[in-house]
């Protein structure tokens, strides 16, 4: 069954996000300033670190999570994984609070070069792709699961989707829209879930595409030149 996202924002008054197969891991996000630099803490030779995020999120202790640093508009943002480990409560009043997340071992260079940037000791890497805004119709499919919804923004790299239903990061998805006036120019392109936004100013998910050809590739780079030109006219 196709389900369309803005058939069911009209029909249903929930606010409730369903996740798509497994669930998906909550993702607390934070910039990359003095406030971050005091709370990554470095660890053992061997050993990732811990950081300490200040978040309203419901998580638990022992809940796996992703947290996403962000670098500015210029530079990709950075993801790393880790299990919540303590949840600082001592307030005893709703708001936001201290989490202890301990980072996951295969993410210590990425923790590494987070510390770099923030002591001074390297730039952040620019972003391979910039991001278009946009506002096409898509179809994708995950785990037997088809959606009708649509893409916020696309780069050579991926989109954004904007959904009520959720796949988990990891997951392989793929998406179709159009890359042209006619229904037979509908661009099929496959991929996997990069970062995934439980809630807030539109809740979806991010894919970055893995482009099997360099027909797909151009034909990718076209839509996405389009769209440019078509927000530099606004």
């Amino acid at each position: 069954m196709l389900e369309n996202e803005g058939m069911a924002r009209r029909h249903s008054s929930s606010t409730e996000i369903a996740r798509v197969g497994s669930t998906a891991k909550r993702v607390l996000r934070l910039r990359a300033d003095a406030r971050l630099a005091a709370s990554l803490e470095a660890g053992m030779p061997g050993s990732a670190g811990r950081i300490v995020v200040v978040s309203r999120e419901p998580v638990g202790v022992g809940e796996a999570v992703i947290v996403e640093v962000s670098f500015g508009a210029l530079a990709d943002e950075i993801e790393l994984s880790g299990r919540v480990e303590a949840i600082d409560e001592t307030t005893g009043e709703p708001g936001p609070r201290a989490i202890g997340i301990r980072i996951d071992n295969e993410h210590r260079d990425r923790a590494s070069y987070i510390r770099k940037v923030l002591t001074g000791d390297r730039q952040a890497s620019a972003r391979n792709h910039r991001r278009t805004p946009t506002d096409l119709d898509a179809r994708w499919r995950t785990n037997g699961h088809r959606f009708a919804s649509r893409i916020r923004d696309i780069s050579r790299g991926g989109a954004f989707i904007v959904s009520r239903n959720l796949p988990s990061l990891g997951d392989f998805v793929s998406v179709e829209f159009a890359s042209g006036p006619s229904p037979a120019s509908a661009l099929l392109l496959e991929g996997t879930v990069s970062w995934v936004r439980l809630k807030g100013r539109e809740s979806g998910f991010g894919v970055s595409f893995k482009l099997r050809d360099r027909e797909l590739a151009a034909a990718l780079h076209r839509v996405v030149r389009e769209q440019e030109r078509a927000a530099e006219s606004w």
